[in-house]
């Protein structure tokens, strides 16, 4: 029987007698390098650089600011669909989409490099794991108290697994300072928390 191998940017990887299925979208991603035109950019291994970036004290143009949007939005939608790792990267370069600085528009670069260099990184389902129970919802939340030296906010991130792949995630800047690392942490995990109580209801 004849099964698609694509769809919406996404391709499907299947083998039925183990029961497991692979996507990944290195279509999608080998578009936005011809796009960006970053072909021949040298290949990179984490989404992020090492860099403090802060808010920009110049003025962009229209131009770069467009430019800079577009970028933001190309990394958006694989952050969100198959892309855990680059979560935290896009939640972070959108924070400045409205006056980028070309240390932004930089990094935004490195992460199309490095979803071009981990382009056959792809997100595993199975139906079945030895002394695992596949169909049991598994979440697990986090924080990082304090890291916007701006705002002093702290970022908090969640990933939510069901047949041993992620099916849902994010990374989020939380809306209260909180005052230590537990406070920022049980904030995480209340968020997560109502998440995976809605999706529980949604299952039953």
């Amino acid at each position: 029987m004849d099964t698609f191998k694509s769809f919406l940017n996404t391709t499907v990887l299947r083998d039925r007698s183990s029961k497991r299925l692979w996507l990944h979208q290195d279509q999608y991603i080998e578009k936005l390098v011809a796009i960006y035109h970053q072909e021949f950019a040298p290949p990179t291994y984490t989404p992020l650089s090492s860099q403090d970036l802060q808010k920009y004290e110049g003025q962009a143009t229209p131009n770069q600011i467009t430019a800079y949007q577009r970028r933001i939005g190309s990394i958006i939608y694989p952050a969100s669909t198959l892309r855990p790792d680059i979560a935290y990267a896009a939640s972070h370069l959108a924070g400045f989409m409205q006056n980028p600085s070309p240390e932004h528009l930089s990094e935004a670069h490195r992460v199309i490099a490095y979803l071009y260099t981990t382009r056959y990184l792809g997100i595993e389902y199975s139906a079945t794991t030895p002394y695992q129970n596949t169909k049991i919802l598994r979440i697990a939340s986090d924080a990082s108290f304090a890291d916007d030296n701006a705002t002093r906010h702290s970022t908090q991130g969640y990933l939510v697994k069901l047949f041993n792949g992620p099916i849902m995630w994010q990374s989020s800047k939380q809306k209260t300072v909180s005052t230590s690392t537990t406070e920022a942490e049980l904030l995480a995990l209340s968020h997560v928390g109502k998440i995976g109580r809605a999706s529980c209801r949604e299952r039953v």
